[in-house]
Formats: C-alpha cells, structure tokens, sequence
C-alpha cells in the first residue's frame, strides 16, 4: 500500500500541466511553478517509466499484457509530456496519467489475486 502512495505522490503533478499559465496568474503554488516546469516534466517522464517497471516487478506480475499496457500508456505519457507543451496536450497527458493508474491498479489487484 505504500508503494501505491509513493507512485501517486511522485506523479499526481500531472494534473498541474494544463492550467500552468492560469496557476501561474492565480498565484497558486503547484509543482511546476515552484520546482521549474522542464524539471517537474521530466520527473513525470522518468517516475512513470520507473514505476511502472519496479511496481511490476515488486508484484512478480508475469501478465506480458499488464506489462505492455502499464509500460505502453506510461511510455506514451512520458513521451507526451517532454516533447509537446500544448494545453490540449497536456490534458491528453492527465487522461493518460488516469488511465496509467487504471493499469497500475489492475497490475496490483491481479497480483494480490493470484497469492
């Protein structure tokens, strides 16, 4: 259960990309205008990738599908979210973030079924 916190605490910040410039207007104090928004991009990119292969393996998930689908969404989202900056991009990054986590949780639900 705590790695399932550590996984949404590293990455939530995807939720801050697509109003960055309204946060920023706002004076509000989101993840990428305090800690740089290149940085905090590319630390969802690397936590992504990272998570989705270490929770996997922690679980001992053999499921080559739970594989291809947790690190295939995660490697889209990392991908979209280094290399496209756009609002409507960045909302298809926080819809990828969910369905990431869709997966993830799937991931964790089949391997506490097959104990």
């Amino acid at each position: 259960m705590i790695l399932t916190v550590v996984v949404v605490m590293t990455t939530i910040h995807a939720q801050d990309f697509p109003d960055v410039a309204g946060d920023r207007v706002r004076g509000r104090k989101t993840i990428p205008l305090v800690y740089d928004e290149t940085w905090t991009r590319a630390a969802l990119a690397v936590f992504v990738i990272f998570w989705s292969i270490v929770s996997l393996s922690f679980w001992h998930v053999q499921s080559r599908i739970a594989w291809l689908s947790t690190t295939g969404v995660g490697g889209l989202l990392a991908f979209k979210t280094t290399l496209r900056r756009e609002k409507s991009s960045d909302e298809l990054v926080w819809r990828l973030w969910c369905s990431w986590v869709v997966s993830y949780t799937f991931c964790l639900f089949s391997a506490l079924v097959a104990e």
